[in-house]
């Protein structure tokens, strides 16, 4: 049983390292190279220790599909930053240092999870993932309790938490202590109540079910004060999902990463053809009333997907990170966030239609069909053990984040938290063909 393995500082690494990483923050040195370095050490300690071990062994327990896939992903986004580096708007040492912090996540990723012995220990790793989610919610829960502020400067202004109004209750939008954004942060939150649900729901583990009561509270304490409703939404629809459909349905979930690219354009084409004046109430900035109910995105896909109507040869690679600054489209959307300190800096809130701007069709294409080969292992992995309750949540989580990522740049270098999650679970998945390489007891599945 996963209880009876000893943790060690890899698993622990692993359910603190979100709330590691953003440690900074709460000191207002979040851009500090002394900082960023201090809260790399712990990964470092355990990227050089399962160095060793790769090398004593010679082999690395890593299907070899994944880390081509991984690993060209990398050398793609290392590209897209260098590229913005030539533009005057990035610098080259904070820019690359992004990219060292990104690459270092992947290679603890990697190593951890291939160095895993036996299955227990795999799926103590997996159990991990998503319980350091609810961890960095249920932290950032007390710390706002205590008083601690995020000292970032994002926002001018505060504005109003429209989801409470409906409960008489009349407060601003949050921005919890260690939180990269409002809106991020209630993606994080959704994800610790679908987690939460699930667990409650399926395991008949004590431990389970306190982790899943506490993140529940937590979750929806936090999606209510940074007023995220996507991220409720979407929490919804995938706890619904999770819930009602049998196992055999995720054969045909795994796709989603297939569809979700779409939405944009069957959005647009609602809002050009239907009126939505029954739910203008939504609106958390009136003066948006005229433009779209999702705070402008519509407006900005629309800008994307026009500036893309006319191909040009640079469209193949992208305009490098940040595409929207450097190709200039920002500034065509940017008074929709005049509540921004860095207006012209705001990403398109759609991850395809982000990455389509950074890495262009070809690298568009490698990720939709990276994320579909891990939701489709993901669900493999799931019906071939059913009651394997690690899985099930790893590829909800996917899900969930694919379906956050139609209005928020889930799963990309704009969001840490939900970035490192995003490279655990391809390590999680590309670790399992020498696991289930081991031989199982009586025909059952891993215990």
């Amino acid at each position: 049983m996963i209880r009876s393995i000893p943790h060690g500082i890899d698993y622990w690494v692993i359910i603190l390292g979100l709330v590691i990483i953003r440690i900074p923050v709460v000191f207002g040195n979040n851009q500090s190279l002394v900082f960023r370095l201090l809260t790399l050490v712990p990964f470092l300690f355990v990227i050089s220790r399962n160095s060793i071990s790769v090398i004593t062994q010679q082999r690395l327990r890593f299907n070899s599909k994944i880390l081509a896939f991984l690993l060209v992903y990398l050398c793609v986004l290392g590209i897209a930053v260098l590229r913005s580096t030539f533009s005057d708007s990035f610098p080259l040492q904070s820019t690359l240092g992004n990219y060292v912090l990104w690459f270092t996540f992947a290679l603890f990723g990697i190593l951890v999870f291939s160095c895993c012995q036996n299955i227990a220990r795999w799926k103590l790793y997996q159990e991990a993932i998503y319980y350091g989610i609810i961890v960095y919610v249920l932290v950032n829960v007390l710390a706002n309790f205590l008083g601690l502020t995020n000292q970032e400067e994002l926002y001018v202004t505060s504005r109003p938490a429209v989801m409470l109004q409906f409960f008489g209750i009349s407060t601003n939008r949050v921005l919890f202590p260690l939180a990269s954004g409002i809106n991020t942060f209630g993606i994080v939150a959704g994800a610790a109540i679908c987690i939460s649900i699930i667990l409650v729901v399926n395991s008949t583990q004590r431990k389970d079910r306190v982790f899943g009561t506490i993140g529940l509270i937590s979750g929806v304490y936090a999606i209510l004060l940074t007023d995220c409703r996507g991220g409720l939404f979407f929490s919804a629809v995938t706890i619904f999902t999770a819930v009602i459909f049998p196992n055999r349905y995720l054969k045909t979930f795994r796709w989603l990463p297939l569809i979700a690219p779409f939405l944009p354009f069957l959005y647009i084409f609602i809002q050009e053809n239907i009126p939505f004046w029954v739910i203008q109430g939504l609106l958390r900035t009136p003066f948006l009333g005229n433009v779209d109910i999702l705070s402008g995105r519509g407006t900005i896909w629309k800008t994307i997907i026009d500036h893309y109507s006319n191909f040009q040869f640079i469209h193949l690679f992208g305009y490098g990170y940040h595409g929207e600054v450097i190709s200039g489209l920002s500034q065509e959307y940017s008074y929709l966030f005049t509540n921004f300190i860095n207006s012209d800096w705001i990403t398109v809130h759609n991850y395809f239609l982000q990455t389509l701007l950074e890495i262009g069709y070809l690298g568009l294409i490698l990720m939709v069909w990276f994320i579909t080969t891990i939701t489709t292992r993901l669900a493999k992995m799931v019906t071939a053990n059913p009651r394997d309750n690690s899985a099930k949540i790893l590829f909800y989580l996917m899900f969930y984040f694919i379906l956050a990522g139609t209005t928020e740049t889930v799963l990309s270098t704009y969001h840490l938290e939900l970035f490192f999650i995003f490279l655990l679970i391809i390590a999680a998945v590309g670790a399992t063909p020498a696991i289930h390489s081991m031989p199982q007891k009586n025909g059952k599945g891993p215990d």
